[in-house]
């Protein structure tokens, strides 16, 4: 049997991509759906910290995904491996497997979309490498089902407005240039948890503007997330973390997604880095100082 080939060269049936990190610039909860999802208003951007995804065919049936240095969740909750098993189900392709590896850089469980960015640069690099030719609309609404953030990790923006459960989105362009220092205190936050703990009794507000900010100042005039006091009475060193940013003189903080992760943007790069080298001398945190993902997850 032969093998698709990677029409852009290298390895015959391999890729090699880049999974970049998200944070979220506000996060209102709208309702809660029949469904038991959430509808939500998201301003999301992605950042330069990214996971190494290299992905091979093989010519058995299967998946296979290894991660070193990290304990991969099984079966149906492995989004990687759900996510290669949806694209080979797409190409029809019973008899063909893939191996993939995932380099981690990004923190685990940190409301930072390491898992969603992963699967969606899995469906990007398998939607090349078996010649679908799907473009990123068509395969929103497969990987919506993998995860809420996996649909804007397969746009190619840096930044994106979202809605309903994060699959109707909007790009978003020129938005204020700032530097980002990402703080996590190595605690692991299930999404489930701090959603199930929303107590959300009537629907809340989406963002109000009539344009994107176009300064710093702007900008984190609108930082909000609903799920932060939630994880804070979960996971009290949230609180901590938001604290000791804040001291910083950082323009801005907020913690991104369903947390632990908080971020401090900085519209000066040399606050930032006195930040980013104080915080590393004086605790055991994740730390990590990014900018805007401007680039493709292919690397051309």
């Amino acid at each position: 049997m032969n093998l698709p080939s990677n029409k852009q060269g290298g390895l015959p049936g391999r890729v090699t991509l880049l999974a970049p990190a998200k944070i979220n610039l506000w996060l209102h909860v709208l309702r809660r759906r029949p469904d038991g999802y959430h509808d939500l208003d998201m301003l999301m951007q992605r950042l330069d910290l990214c996971d190494g995804i290299d992905i091979r065919l093989v010519e058995t049936a299967g998946v296979e995904v290894e991660c070193p240095g990290l304990e991969l969740a099984p079966g149906a909750d492995n989004l990687a491996a759900r996510a290669a098993r949806l694209m080979l189900d797409l190409a029809g392709h019973a008899d063909i497997g893939c191996s993939i590896r995932i380099d981690k850089r990004i923190p685990a469980a940190a409301g930072l979309g390491g898992g969603s960015s992963d699967a969606a640069s899995v469906m990007l690099g398998l939607n090349r490498l078996l010649g679908l030719g799907l473009s990123a609309r068509q395969l929103i609404p497969h990987g919506v089902r993998l995860g809420a953030d996996v649909p804007f990790f397969l746009l190619d923006v840096v930044a994106a407005r979202a809605g309903g459960v994060g699959e109707v989105l909007e790009p978003v362009e020129n938005l204020p240039e700032m530097g980002y220092l990402l703080v996590n205190p190595k605690v692991a936050v299930p999404t489930a948890d701090v959603f199930g703990n929303l107590g959300l009794t009537a629907p809340g507000p989406g963002a109000k503007l009539r344009e994107f900010p176009r300064t710093p100042t702007g900008l984190v005039r609108l930082f909000h997330n609903d799920l932060q006091p939630v994880a804070c009475r979960l996971f009290p060193v949230v609180v901590e973390v938001l604290d000791r940013l804040g001291q910083t003189g950082a323009d801005g903080v907020l913690m991104s997604g369903s947390g632990a992760t908080v971020f401090a943007a900085f519209s000066d790069p040399d606050a930032l880095e006195r930040a980013r080298r104080a915080l590393e001398a004086e605790t055991d945190w994740f730390v990590a100082a990014c900018g805007p993902f401007a680039g493709s997850v292919f690397g051309d």
